[in-house]
């Protein structure tokens, strides 16, 4: 079995710096392309791609990280399934607040908890506080997506929201193409 500890002891920092860059370059554009009239569709097609990267991009890296951390196999599934479960609560709490607070407010504050909450990746130690840090990732990022679609949704009156979620499922089929293979090379060319 490959040994997943870094040669120069940044396993963390590696990776977790492209999910930082990702989460805060997006909250950064987020904020700024807030306009009164509308979020531009095209910045809501790339943050979809961008917000399903991050959950596809660790699909080859958390196991291994997982396993340096001396879990068991049921604690690795469980650590890989416990993100899509808080993400599940986090679609549904998000889907009752978008109604309530409105699209914008709820994507600027998901990115931003969420890229915080990637900061505590580089804090753990055991396989315990990585589920943790899992759930309220998850969490956290499962109200980016239905803000997202909404906000697509509300985008026009032109009536073709049948071309806007077609749209909006290329983007994650896009993501679902990249995100694993680039954690993959990622994970790879640093040695991890």
């Amino acid at each position: 079995m490959r040994d997943f500890r870094p040669l120069d002891g940044s396993f963390r920092s590696t990776f977790l710096g492209i999910r930082q860059l990702a989460y805060f370059s997006n909250s950064t554009i987020c904020i700024c392309s807030f306009k009164k009239e509308g979020i531009p569709l095209i910045f809501m097609y790339v943050l979809l791609v961008v917000a399903f990267i991050d959950m596809f991009s660790q699909l080859p890296v958390i196991a291994p990280f997982a396993t340096s951390l001396g879990a068991t196999p049921i604690i690795v599934g469980s650590v890989i399934a416990v993100y899509s479960f808080s993400n599940m609560l986090g679609n549904v709490l998000s889907g009752i607040w978008v109604d309530k607070f409105g699209s914008k407010r709820i994507l600027a504050s998901s990115l931003i908890l969420a890229g915080g909450l990637v900061f505590f990746y580089t804090y753990v130690t055991n396989p315990s506080q990585l589920l943790a840090i899992r759930f309220f990732h998850g969490f956290a990022a499962g109200f980016i997506v239905p803000a997202a679609f909404a906000a697509i949704g509300r985008n026009d009156d032109t009536g073709s929201n049948g071309k806007k979620m077609s749209h909006s499922g290329a983007a994650i089929g896009i993501a679902a193409i990249i995100g694993p293979a680039m954690g993959a090379i990622i994970s790879s060319r640093f040695g991890i």
